[in-house]
């Protein structure tokens, strides 16, 4: 990274220092600040790149609905195109155990900006999530409610979190050449992601008790 795209990052970073439990009007004026300086540092090449985070939610191969919603607005706000990779691990000893990564494929920083402001709000909208966790458990038990109920619940608050930051942002428009060029790394990166797959299960075919395949792109 050169001095310039590091005191670019650098502004990026401020724009989206946030409280720990910030409100959805918060979030969303903090992205349209990193939108700004995002399209302004862009503004002079067409460069495709990428750039990948791992999910704060995914249990059971799910990802939740929230988390999903907030990285694909996120995607979009930054004119970047968005895919879901599953990552699969076993180890000697151990049950197998499931991760899961956004892909954010765009113009130039977009992609890298798109990343740092999906994982900086997931991790705020996980807190707040905890925080309504904490203050309304015990009158949802004492209302009948379970666990599960609970779960339910406390992502639906998510949700609407989500929703209510979307209603505020808007999305990015990139040229339609550029669109095409985000496309078509897109349809790369998934068919890369099918043969890296087959290869990998044919190079463990005999070590399967120490294995880590990428498959689920999507």
């Amino acid at each position: 990274m050169s001095t310039t795209d590091a005191e670019f990052f650098s502004e990026i970073k401020k724009c989206l220092t946030l409280r720990d439990k910030p409100d959805p009007q918060e979030a969303a004026v903090a992205m349209g600040r990193a939108q700004k300086l995002t399209c302004k540092h862009d503004a002079c090449t067409q460069e495709i790149g990428e750039s990948i985070i791992d999910s704060q939610t995914i249990t059971s191969d799910q990802v939740a609905n929230w988390e999903l919603s907030l990285v694909s607005m996120v995607s979009k706000a930054f004119g970047c195109q968005m895919l879901v990779r599953k990552v699969f691990y076993s180890t000697e000893g151990s049950s197998q155990t499931t991760a899961g990564q956004f892909i954010f494929i765009g113009q130039q920083a977009q992609p890298e900006i798109a990343a740092y402001t999906a994982e900086v709000l997931a991790k705020k909208c996980k807190f707040t999530q905890e925080n309504w966790i904490e203050k309304n458990s015990e009158f949802i038990r004492l209302a009948g409610g379970n666990q599960s109920t609970i779960s339910s619940m406390s992502n639906a608050f998510s949700e609407g979190w989500v929703r209510a930051v979307g209603r505020l942002v808007r999305d990015l428009s990139n040229t339609p050449d550029t669109e095409k060029a985000i496309a078509a790394t897109a349809r790369k990166r998934i068919v890369k992601g099918a043969t890296e797959y087959i290869a990998r299960q044919v190079t463990n075919a005999d070590d399967l008790r120490k294995r880590k395949l990428e498959i689920g792109l999507s």
